[in-house]
């Protein structure tokens, strides 16, 4: 049952994430510095991880499904130099879409943690935050 969930949620996310990537490399992949996002995925409502949870960047390739604590880990090194904001996508089986737009340039590794409501997947729910996190 938990390799069936998984194997949605991974196509889900394989059909969210297929688009044009971004194949420019940013000045921090040469002096070979990464940077990150990461963070945890829970449920809203119990606060409890939620495993196999699909999360990446709108517009490229860049996706990963969340482990058994929710964490998911990010490397954005290649993007963030050709972007002006990070727009995350986050999704999993019963739950709404999660957009979070990042309405600032990353610079360093960060850390963003996500909370799902469960719903339906063609519901979605958009937040944008400023370089302090908070909501615009």
């Amino acid at each position: 049952m938990c390799n069936k969930i998984v194997f949605k949620s991974l196509v889900i996310g394989l059909l969210i994430f297929i688009s044009n990537p971004i194949n420019s490399f940013s000045g921090d992949v040469a002096r070979g510095k990464r940077i990150y996002l990461t963070g945890k995925v829970i449920y809203k409502l119990g606060k409890e991880p939620v495993e196999g949870a699909t999360v990446g960047i709108k517009g490229t390739k860049i996706y990963c499904i969340a482990d058994k604590s929710g964490s998911y880990n990010l490397d954005v090194t290649e993007i963030v130099d050709s972007c002006k904001s990070i727009i995350v996508l986050a999704t999993y089986t019963e739950c709404r879409l999660m957009e979070i737009d990042l309405n600032y340039k990353i610079k360093k590794s960060t850390v963003l943690n996500i909370e799902l409501s469960k719903g339906a997947r063609h519901d979605s729910e958009k937040i944008i935050l400023n370089k302090k996190g908070k909501k615009r």
